[in-house]
């Protein structure tokens, strides 16, 4: 699902991704202590939400296989879904470790994966929603 937020083309693929977006979007929000216990609270519960949603996804990947002799578009939008919540499960693991120490985090899953593809979690894309 794709969402148009100011000037950016935002694509959501799990419910865990937009979690971590809109949490982000709140915890950077300048307001002090109480957004960054806020979003410390809200990234631990995502990597919650994001485990049982991967589980869920697999299980979708898995039932897809049927299907596939039909059409694989359902396994690939069901692949999208495992891989994004998947990702979160880290993303979300690696916000909460860093969430104390940063003023500014990543709050689009485009740009945090190129950034963990890029080995250099201090780097912020030119285009990256934060």
């Amino acid at each position: 699902m794709a969402i148009q937020f100011n000037q950016f083309n935002i694509d959501i693929n799990s419910i865990s991704a937009g979690l971590m977006l809109g949490n982000t979007l709140y915890r950077n929000q300048s307001g002090g202590a109480a957004l960054n216990i806020g979003g410390q609270v809200g990234y631990g519960l995502i990597s919650v939400i994001a485990l049982v949603e991967s589980a869920v996804a697999l299980s979708f990947v898995a039932l897809s296989l049927v299907l596939l002799p039909l059409s694989s578009t359902f396994l690939s939008h069901s692949f999208s879904w495992l891989t994004s919540s998947l990702f979160c499960v880290v993303w979300s693991v690696v916000d909460f470790v860093f969430n104390p120490f940063c003023s500014r985090l990543i709050a689009d899953e485009q740009s945090a994966r190129i950034v963990f593809a890029m080995n250099n979690l201090a780097l912020i894309p030119p285009n990256a929603l934060i």
